[in-house]
């Protein structure tokens, strides 16, 4: 209860704040308020930019949070006083407008609403607290971000870390305005809780914007509700689907044909925010941002009639989204400038590790292959098949060559499938198709609700039924193939109170159960006190959220992260090569879980290195060969502490020339 309590009071408090700092947008915008949800929306994209700045000053510390937090709710209130005293008797009608006229329509508002409702009872009561996170993603990097960034006010300056690689730290960010207040087991009242629900609403007006009656509408949440979005830890999920609405939303209030006004510049605001947030949030919606927006131009060439009015129009958005996402590209400066010198000099060779032997077997995968995370591939490959039929109504409204602004939906609808579809492409040419689907299904989860509308609307009522009457069958059938994968996510979330999707074994919760414990606080907190205040340390260990970076400079340790093209470890090397590069980086102290206690095991990584993926081989190498550099240089000696779990041991020049040959 009294996590249901403290969820709902932050749930109303955020969404306060979000919707005060849309509303400020909207006026910077020039723009007309808009429905609340698509303004929340936008105030959280807005929130992201604010979030990039704060960063970049090395501000982001819980009181900064907590001012945009209030600033946000202060002008909220003033805005709803002023909307409620300017509110004329037209408000009744536009609520009618909105309800819908049949009697089907009429029942869908209330029967969204319940079902919004009794899903945040259910998902509060079963997330909030979480009792299971991934134990590798979660535990050693997701849920320390956040934390690190509250602590040292910026999440730059973490160079063992794949932060400014798999992410510039967006999502971290947005969950810092839970973390500063409320435990690190309440992380998903963000994403799974608040941005769910926030998207369902967003597609139910999204629909309202398109003239289409609710039970449409609910057609595209039951959509978004049924696909599996392959929770594996608390990265962008959710988030990056609301923001793919949003982009969509925002996208169908473009006027290049407007004259080139300050005014209209300032309109695609929106549109740029929105983009960045997206590029912000993780690397894998960077695809669909650039189909999206290439896709949009080509339209615009094809539908402006000033073609070069509309050339301007969209290298104007470019520079916007260049200005949005620039704070947070900037925060890790740094490290992209010390990567481009690696690669250019001659100490590139030496910034990448050996990849291994690729191994005897190649992964076999049929269309029928089970998902490690739910479902069956062909499932998937269904889904993204079906962002390809939702183009068909825009590329037969576009042949019709109809006057601008009528032809701009269809556009709009082009667009988002186009990023969708060359996201799942592209993801299946890097990456395993278990871990493409698993990248795809976010963007996957935004893009095809909003494209449901999108070719419902463009089709209009008067359209040859036939086709329209096929498409909804089609998505019926997808909804309801995912049904059992969707009882099984509701039994996770009632039963284990977690939202992972991978198989659950003891180890997971034992592991989980161990590292949110207090003692294991005390325990990191013993190890580290014995260093000396102000000292700078590098931390391997399995619970890095709790390490006190008051007390020291912390360089924390994730697996993936030494692959970054920043790094330059020597690996390969001698320990001592190790122990002169961590001694010139201004490392003094190791703390290191000797024992791997909730880390993956060595067997594990040493099945990576039979990878036929050179990247999972090069985890591998570097990592076992960390891990056994780190073991020689505490048996040299130099140990301050040691328990039956951890080690801390110094980095001294004395001991670094005298294993300079090992």
């Amino acid at each position: 209860m009294p996590g249901f309590v403290l969820t709902t009071v932050w749930v109303l408090a955020f969404s306060l704040s979000v919707y005060g700092w849309g509303t400020a947008t909207a006026a910077v915008a020039a723009l007309e308020p808009g429905p609340w949800a698509l303004r929340m929306t936008l105030g959280l994209a807005s929130c992201v930019f604010l979030g990039g700045i704060l960063n970049l000053l090395h501000l982001a510390h819980p009181e900064a949070v907590g001012l945009v937090l209030a600033l946000g709710i202060l002008i909220a209130i003033a805005s709803i006083i002023r909307r409620l005293r300017t509110a004329g008797p037209g408000s009744g009608e536009a609520a009618a407008a909105f309800i819908g006229r049949t009697a089907t329509d009429r029942l869908a508002i209330p029967g969204i609403i319940v079902f919004l409702a009794l899903a945040y009872v259910y998902l509060t009561a079963g997330l909030v607290p979480t009792d299971i996170f991934n134990p590798h993603d979660d535990l050693q990097t997701y849920l320390a971000r956040p934390l690190r960034m509250l602590q040292t006010g910026s999440l730059a300056a973490s160079p063992f870390t794949p932060i400014g690689v798999d992410s510039l730290g967006a999502q971290a960010f947005l969950q810092s305005f839970l973390l500063a207040y409320l435990p690190i087991r309440y992380v998903n009242a963000f994403d799974a809780i608040f941005c769910f629900l926030l998207l369902a609403l967003l597609l139910l007006q999204l629909g309202h914007r398109l003239g289409l009656p609710p039970s449409l509408a609910a057609l595209a949440i039951a959509l978004f509700v049924a696909i599996n979005p392959q929770y594996v830890n608390v990265s962008s999920v959710y988030s990056g689907s609301l923001m793919i609405v949003g982009l969509v939303f925002a996208a169908l209030d473009v006027d290049l044909d407007a004259r080139p006004t300050l005014r209209q510049v300032r309109r695609l605001l929106p549109l740029a925010l929105f983009m960045a947030a997206l590029l912000a949030l993780k690397t894998t919606f960077v695809v669909f941002v650039a189909g999206f927006a290439l896709a949009c131009s080509a339209a615009s060439l094809l539908l402006a009639r000033d073609r070069l009015m509309a050339t301007g129009r969209m290298v104007v958005l470019g520079l916007l989204t260049c200005v949005a996402i620039a704070p947070w590209a900037a925060t890790f400066a740094e490290e992209y400038a010390t990567a481009l010198d690696l690669w250019l000099g001659a100490a590139a060779a030496s910034a990448d590790p050996a990849s291994g032997s690729e191994g005897p077997f190649e992964p076999r995968w049929s269309l029928l292959s089970l998902s490690t995370y739910g479902g069956s591939l062909l499932q998937y490959h269904a889904l993204a098949l079906l962002g390809v039929l939702l183009a068909i109504p825009a590329l037969a409204a576009l042949t019709q060559r109809t006057q601008w602004p009528r032809a701009w939906p269809p556009a709009v609808l082009l667009a988002s499938c186009v990023g969708a579809s060359l996201a799942y492409a592209v993801n299946l040419l890097v990456f395993n198709p278990i871990t493409a689907v698993r990248y795809s299904c976010p963007i996957l989860a935004g893009a095809l609700p909003a494209g449901l509308l999108l070719a419902l609307a463009v089709s209009g009522p008067a359209a040859d039924r036939t086709p329209r009457r096929g498409l909804l069958a089609l998505v019926l059938l997808v909804i309801v193939s995912f049904a059992p994968v969707l009882m099984l996510r509701l039994d996770r979330i009632g039963r284990h109170h977690t939202l992972v999707s991978f198989p659950l074994h003891e180890e997971h919760v034992a592991i989980s159960a161990a590292a949110l414990d207090d003692g294991a606080r005390a325990s990191l907190a013993r190890a580290q006190e014995r260093t000396p205040p102000g000292s700078v340390i590098m931390a391997h260990t399995a619970t890095p959220f709790y390490l006190d970076h008051a007390h020291n400079t912390v360089l924390t340790v994730v697996e993936p992260g030494l692959l970054n093209p920043w790094l330059g470890l020597p690996v390969g090397g001698a320990a001592g090569e190790l122990r002169a590069h961590l001694r010139d980086r201004g490392v003094q102290y190791v703390l290191w879980d000797y024992r791997r206690q909730g880390m993956k095991p060595d067997r594990a990584l040493e099945g990576y290195l039979r990878s036929p993926y050179e990247v999972y081989r090069r985890i591998g190498t570097s990592n076992l060969w960390l891990r056994r550099a780190l073991d020689r240089m505490m048996a040299d000696g130099g140990v301050v502490y040691r328990d039956e779990r951890r080690a801390v041991f110094e980095i001294s020049p004395e001991a670094g020339l005298a294993d300079a040959g090992r």
